[in-house]
């Protein structure tokens, strides 16, 4: 199974979204429906309330391992289960799991144990945590801390910017000619190491292919020997059953005339005396007589024939039994049959060629590993001159993005190590170049790593252009968790504005805390933890009207929600409808 293969989308033919989400006994949730919808759903609520444990959920339905201990306490499973709405051509069949389309919609069900071994279901057939993964990476996209971190490590945006230009398949590629051609060079090293102790091992291949060519073997030999051997042994009681039987065949010296061949010429006269006399009595059968006497005349002539092949030659028992005795040692040496017995000398045949010419052999692998790398190295340099020609195009993106987040003055810059492609290649499974993020948040600011961007605000929203522009399946559902984080105000706005644009072409599920932009949301749901009967519990409802503005007022006062904080509420909502009314782009 390949779920990365090319084309697996090819056939999609309308959007993908997420329809349905349902918790059972999952860490604080003991249960939960929510029913997504196109756009921008967003989920808010108190710090702690569990807003997480949504996208921790849609993790778990999507293949991320799973662990015990969040299975809520006192239940023996917790269980996820989501319904996506697919177009036609989802790709089931390309990934070779035995699942069937159902009627546009994809059901998973994923139960975990607190054991915490789990099992999966999709549209009902039990697959493999593998399969469920490759399933999984095509319908939801989750851009959550752990991505977060990864574009804060430089390690990773080779990478990012492989992905983002569609070069992971020859970024792949790159990285087997380089095992290949590492291999090749380990292959060279391992036999000028032990050309050493080429001596000994080929003294013994000498004395063992000289062996097996002295006994001359023949495919077949084996059981030839054995039958003549049996006919050897039994040559005695063979020839008094031959002579018995040419006795009934053609009688004996002391009553010639008692045999079946002349029985069946005095019944030959007798039938054409029989037809002469009376042509009416004339039966079929009666012309078969010629044959059945040629018949035994043949076999007269073979038993006279097998009669002389019994007459061996003096010692050839011994001989026999002396072949098959050396067949014998030499299977229990180099294998179980002649035709293993003819490989095994074959093979060492061709392993002495090598040993008994080390320098020869020296040259053939040097020729291997100096073809593999050079195979590596043009398949390198043209990854190397293509990933300079998108960064380019990453970069103005990238500036177009955080144009939209209130960072026009912005500069990004994706800088390579050898700045230049080098003349001498750098070997790494990678390519020739690492790559790494540099960032320039304002003006007169020089350029600095990612990592060293100070501020949280400017970093979350570089972090949000590059989640966005590194989507590597648009038509799926897209889950940013807690993207604004270390933002507010008017930034906090241009964020919103930013994720809503981004649901204008896909579904967009996000983790908030800032009301700026929860305005935006096409849905809102409310993540709720409170005590019933001593146990904590999470709850998440769908708000809109008047429980929609209290939610945003609550978000910007806290936990006193006044007549005002809901006028303010009321204003950033009607903000936000007039820019839902902007012309799309």
């Amino acid at each position: 199974m390949d779920p990365d293969r090319p084309g697996f989308h090819a056939t999609l033919t309308g959007p993908l979204m997420l329809r349905v989400l349902r918790i059972e006994n999952l860490a604080v949730v003991a249960s939960a429906e929510i029913e997504f919808g196109p756009g921008l759903n967003l989920l808010t609520g108190e710090t702690g309330a569990g807003k997480s444990i949504v996208v921790d959920a849609l993790g778990l339905v999507c293949g991320e391992r799973a662990d015990g201990d969040l299975v809520r306490t006192g239940e023996e499973k917790g269980t996820i289960e989501a319904i996506f709405d697919v177009p036609r051509g989802f790709g089931f069949e390309a990934l070779g799991l035995g699942i069937e389309e159902a009627d546009g919609e994809v059901a998973i069900r994923r139960e975990i144990l607190a054991s915490g071994r789990s099992r999966a279901m999709i549209n009902g057939v039990t697959v493999s945590l593998a399969g469920l993964k490759s399933v999984g990476q095509h319908l939801v996209q989750i851009h959550g801390q752990h991505l977060h971190h990864a574009l804060l490590n430089a390690e990773f945006h080779l990478s990012f910017l492989d992905r983002f230009a569609g070069l992971d398949a020859k970024a792949e590629r790159a990285r087997i000619l380089f095992g290949e051609a590492q291999a090749a060079d380990a292959a060279l090293r391992d036999f000028v190491e032990k050309a050493r102790q080429f001596g000994r091992e080929r003294d013994t291949l000498r004395f063992q292919v000289d062996e097996i060519r002295k006994a001359d073997l023949r495919a077949g030999e084996e059981e030839e020997l054995r039958e003549e051997r049996s006919r050897l042994r039994n040559s005695e009681r063979l020839g008094e059953l031959t002579s018995e039987a040419g006795g009934l065949l053609d009688g004996t010296e002391d009553d010639p005339d008692n045999s079946l061949l002349s029985k069946m010429r005095s019944l030959g006269r007798r039938l054409d005396e029989i037809s002469r006399l009376d042509p009416s009595a004339v039966r079929e059968s009666f012309s078969r007589h010629g044959e059945v006497l040629s018949l035994l005349n043949d076999w007269s002539a073979d038993l006279a024939d097998y009669v002389s092949s019994l007459d061996a030659q003096p010692g050839r028992i011994d001989e026999v039994e002396s072949r098959l005795a050396t067949l014998e040692r030499l299977k229990k040496k180099y294998g179980s049959s002649i035709d293993e017995i003819m490989s095994f000398l074959s093979e060492s045949e061709s392993r002495l060629n090598a040993i008994d010419d080390p320098e020869a052999e020296e040259r053939r692998l040097a020729k291997l590993s100096s073809t593999a790398w050079a195979t590596y190295a043009a398949a390198a340099a043209g990854l190397s001159k293509e990933r300079r020609s998108v960064a380019t195009k990453l970069q103005k993106a990238v500036a177009r993005e955080l144009g939209e987040l209130a960072m026009a003055q912005c500069r990004f810059e994706v800088r390579f190590e050898p700045a230049s492609a080098p003349t001498d290649f750098d070997w790494r499974a990678h390519g020739l170049e690492t790559g790494e993020f540099f960032l320039s948040a304002n003006p007169g600011e020089e350029l600095k790593p990612l990592k060293s961007v100070a501020s949280g605000g400017e970093l979350s929203r570089a972090l949000l252009a590059l989640q966005s522009l590194l989507n590597a399946h648009p038509s799926g559902a897209v889950v940013f968790d807690e993207v604004d984080a270390g933002i507010g105000g008017a930034v906090a706005e241009a964020v919103g504005r930013r994720l809503a644009r981004v649901a204008r072409d896909r579904q967009v599920l996000c983790v908030t805390h800032l009301a700026q932009v929860s305005a935006f949301a096409d849905r809102h749901y409310v993540v709720e933890k409170r005590v019933v009967r001593g146990r904590t519990i999470t709850e998440v409802r769908e708000v809109d009207g008047r429980d929609r503005v209290r939610e945003v007022a609550r978000m910007l006062a806290g936990e006193v929600v006044t007549g005002s904080a809901e006028k303010n509420a009321e204003e950033l909502i009607g903000r936000v409808r007039r820019f839902d009314a902007e012309p799309r782009t």
